[in-house]
């Protein structure tokens, strides 16, 4: 029935409705620095209309509003521009991590420094030189073996080094499938509120920003896609296996791979092996078993060569001792590479090409012209040529790393702001939408004020002059 009391709760509705479009609107501006969060607005329409013609005699036709309704809370977001940003984040992850983690080794083997392998191998061969043009003076000879010691020593730990940042990645690789799996539980979780949430007709969009925050970093960290269900569950698959399916999660766990040395490797629990294109997790895979594996192959290609070499040559020479048959260098591989303990007595050193002569200098004048003869690369390159020619190459490999990196990331961060212009909390507008509402709930106040009038009059007021 259409009168003064249903005007009341047409004022009532108004009241309401603003008083919980400003709730909204204040949410917006307390998380204006919540990652994640997207800002929300109250999506008002007028109340059913009553029939005039039916409801009230003598008042004419037509309809009478009703007031005002909250029917929803709307969120801000395309999922169009998150997958468009996931994907170029995923990219920049990979890149940025692996640049990190080749800068560190590129940085720990100070190449460019005056303690480099570089000097190192040219002062080995410029001390035979010395001990050519004295053959028969010990303490050359003895600058010479700490010269080679100290040679030795430099590639042994480059070669720790390589070992043991390479073996690191694997704390990391199993710090992130833990990570995984943690989101993967969450996301169940998330899934399964946000299914019942919406099963009752409400939105929540809350959870909403919690699983989009879940999703981006399994996205950074692996190359994570995700597709959402009619229901508002969402399914994420990795490489396309299925990581989450509804309210089920299948967890990642890690393995000793035995076919590469005994290093970490990603398994799935159907036994299947994970092996990641993109993201965090495909940056450590590709510089531990890439970049870290061709860094050592050159070091032990370095040492075995130049073991190979000098000792083809010192073996048939002569010690000022008379001794002959010796090795100089010793060792399987960059990481045992060293020098003959044998030759700790230096009058050992053969230096010459016939027994007796101690004057002779043959065999240190063949050593020193390995300085400049190629015997590396297919007998291309000198000793210090090909190392030369693999620093340069890890140089070349972060600078292509870091570019890649802040290209990537150029993209990644232009689409987090269009998606921010969309979704993002603007204080000026959030306070223009609550100086709005304030008025229009103040114009609600007044309207219940004039109609308390109206009323006094018709109670107390109507006949009272007779």
């Amino acid at each position: 029935m259409t009168n003064l009391l249903s005007s009341i709760n047409v004022a009532l509705s108004s009241l309401l409705a603003q008083q919980q479009a400003t709730t909204i609107y204040e949410h917006n501006v307390a998380n204006v620095n919540t990652e994640g969060y997207h800002r929300q607005e109250a999506q008002v329409t007028a109340a059913p209309s009553v029939s005039l013609s039916n409801s009230y005699y003598g008042t004419g036709v037509g309809q009478m509003g009703s007031g005002v309704l909250v029917t929803s809370i709307k969120r801000y977001a395309i999922d169009f521009y998150d997958t468009r940003y996931r994907v170029a984040n995923q990219d920049a992850a990979m890149w940025a991590k692996e640049e990190e983690i080749v800068s560190t080794l590129e940085a720990t083997l100070a190449e460019t420094s005056t303690d480099g392998l570089l000097p190192k191998i040219d002062a080995f061969f410029i001390q035979w030189q010395a001990v050519a043009d004295d053959p028969t003076n010990t303490s050359i000879r003895r600058e010479l073996l700490d010269s080679a010691k100290e040679l030795a020593s430099a590639i042994n730990n480059r070669y720790d080094q390589i070992v043991a940042i390479r073996e690191e990645q694997d704390l990391t690789i199993s710090q992130r499938v833990d990570e995984i799996n943690t989101l993967a539980a969450n996301i169940c979780d998330l899934n399964r509120e946000i299914s019942r949430v919406m099963s009752v007709g409400d939105s929540p969009n809350d959870l909403l920003d919690a699983r989009d925050v879940a999703l981006d970093r399994l996205s950074e960290l692996a190359g994570a896609t995700s597709f959402t269900q009619a229901n508002g569950e969402v399914t994420v698959s990795i490489n396309g296996h299925i990581l989450v399916g509804g309210h089920e999660s299948y967890a990642l766990h890690t393995e000793i791979d035995p076919d590469n040395e005994n290093l970490t490797k990603m398994v799935w629990n159907d036994g299947r092996e994970m092996i990641p294109t993109t993201g965090e997790l495909a940056g450590i895979i590709e510089a531990r078993d890439s970049v870290f594996n061709e860094q050592r192959a050159g070091l032990n290609e370095l040492s075995m060569m130049l073991k190979s070499e000098v000792n083809s040559l010192h073996v048939n020479g002569y010690g000022l001792d008379g001794s002959t048959g010796l090795d100089f260098f010793q060792g399987t591989d960059a990481g045992n590479f060293t020098v003959n303990a044998a030759l700790d007595d230096v009058e050992k050193i053969a230096v010459s090409s016939v027994q007796g002569e101690v004057g002779n200098n043959e065999v240190a004048r063949l050593i020193y012209a390995l300085r400049s003869t190629g015997t590396m690369n297919s007998d291309t390159a000198t000793f210090y040529q090909y190392y030369n020619d693999q620093v340069s190459k890890l140089g070349l490999t972060v600078k292509r790393m870091t570019a890649n990196a802040k290209d990537r990331s150029l993209v990644a961060d232009a689409l987090d702001t269009q998606r921010a212009s969309v979704s993002g909390v603007n204080l000026n507008e959030e306070a223009a939408n609550i100086v709005r509402s304030q008025k229009a709930y103040e114009a609600a106040a007044r309207l219940v004020t004039t109609i308390d009038e109206m009323l006094d009059t018709v109670i107390n007021r109507m006949g009272a002059g007779r």
